[in-house]
């Protein structure tokens, strides 16, 4: 067992095998919303959410209504808000931070506006510290970059973002800056790799083989790319969990919104957390 996947189990985390697959065409959850209680008048809110931009949907619905809720009961409080994906800009309206971010940009734009704290509690440089350690060379991680953020251009808004090439040259420029990888992370040599690695043509609209190779950590790896997939998203539940108790044992009420899988993943450790249930 790795170093990661002891840490994985020591927290008491859902084995990834018993996630249902969320890589299937056309797969969406409903929204997962944990709303407890600590003590009286500490609350911990978290939101397990698919990521999507369109505003209306169930999931934006989810969203909005519980952090309003969890806002009005916590005015009196210390509170801080969480989310994924590291920082985001402001933006002019709730809905513009959702349209252009999802729920993690319209996490922190309704924080500034609720003159709360914001936490991204993403792991150092996007995960590279750990996969070193966990043995997976520069090439390997910049693929799982790469592969992981392929897809995210079908979901997002394209009058934001322009083509795939201008909004993925854009994405691997960051993703070299925050890693400080010694790798090109050029798009045309993110392709080259993809390519060698998979044996196939590298073909933009693959959605399904991209979420199989970056998130999905419940099925049996097939690659190193995947093999590195399960290894960061461990490494960052396991951060998430760990900054989340932190915040609770200093008695602050915590507001959560992340990915699905991971709220999934940490549901019983948060309900262990705050074991009232809040009516």
């Amino acid at each position: 067992m790795t170093r990661i996947a002891e840490a994985y189990r020591s927290e008491g985390l859902l084995p990834y095998n018993q996630l249902p697959d969320i890589t299937q065409p056309g797969w969406c959850p409903d929204p997962l919303v944990i709303e407890r209680e600590v003590d009286d008048g500490q609350r911990l809110l978290a939101l397990g959410l698919a990521h999507r931009t369109d505003i209306g949907n169930e999931h934006y619905r989810a969203l909005t209504e519980s952090t309003t809720r969890f806002t009005g009961a916590s005015v009196a409080r210390r509170c801080i808000i969480m989310n994924e994906g590291g920082y985001w800009p402001s933006s002019d309206t709730l809905e513009h931070a959702y349209r252009e971010g999802g729920e993690s940009q319209w996490l922190q734009q309704h924080a500034r506006q609720a003159g709360m704290a914001v936490v991204s509690p993403e792991l150092p440089r996007d995960g590279c510290d750990l996969l070193l350690a966990e043995g997976f060379t520069p090439p390997e991680i910049a693929c799982y970059l790469f592969v992981r953020q392929a897809p995210q251009y079908g979901r997002l808004n394209r009058t934001i973002h322009r083509s795939f090439d201008y909004y993925m040259s854009k994405e691997m420029d960051q993703r070299a800056k925050e890693t400080g990888l010694h790798f090109n992370f050029l798009v045309s040599n993110l392709i080259a790799v993809y390519e060698d690695t998979f044996h196939k043509k590298f073909d933009k609209n693959d959605t399904q083989f991209f979420y199989q190779q970056s998130v999905g950590y419940m099925l049996e790896p097939t690659s190193r790319i995947q093999e590195a997939a399960i290894a960061c998203n461990m490494g960052r539940d396991v951060n998430f969990v760990r900054t989340i108790q932190s915040y609770v044992d200093e008695g602050v009420s915590v507001a959560w919104g992340c990915g699905w899988t991971h709220v999934r993943a940490l549901e019983g450790r948060l309900r262990n957390m705050a074991p009232r249930s809040v009516s």
